[in-house]
């Protein structure tokens, strides 16, 4: 199977993450490749998903995602775990691995997510 997305039209979807633990800042979420919102959704479950997300000024807590995820940081300022992103940087966190705190300037921060096959570890 391949997908592909054109980020200017996925873009048009960009959307306000709802407030949840751990993080007080402002999230944009553009998804690429399917929709994490939607799990019954079994036409996407089996080729992972891909999103642009985008942060404003503020900070989230140490904390973790029920997938494995690759993270690649792509602009902007932020600090992780107390050091400085340099861009572009690649992050990798299994499953259920706690990483953070992440602290991010008024300058905003935006990162490409990815993450394989979902249903891997539900």
């Amino acid at each position: 199977m391949i997908k592909a997305a054109n980020f200017t039209e996925a873009h048009k979807s960009r959307y306000l993450l709802p407030p949840y633990p751990a993080v007080y800042l402002n999230t944009y979420i553009t998804n690429l490749i399917a929709d994490f919102r939607d799990a019954k959704v079994s036409s996407h479950l089996d080729s992972g998903h891909a999103l642009f997300a985008e942060y404003e000024e503020g900070h989230a807590t140490t904390h973790a995602h029920p997938v494995d995820q690759w993270q690649v940081y792509v602009s902007g300022v932020a600090k992780l775990a107390k050091e400085t992103v340099q861009l572009v940087t690649i992050q990798y966190t299994d499953a259920w691995v706690p990483y953070g705190p992440i602290e991010v300037t008024k300058e905003g921060f935006a990162l490409l997510a990815l993450w394989p096959n979902e249903r891997r570890n539900l």
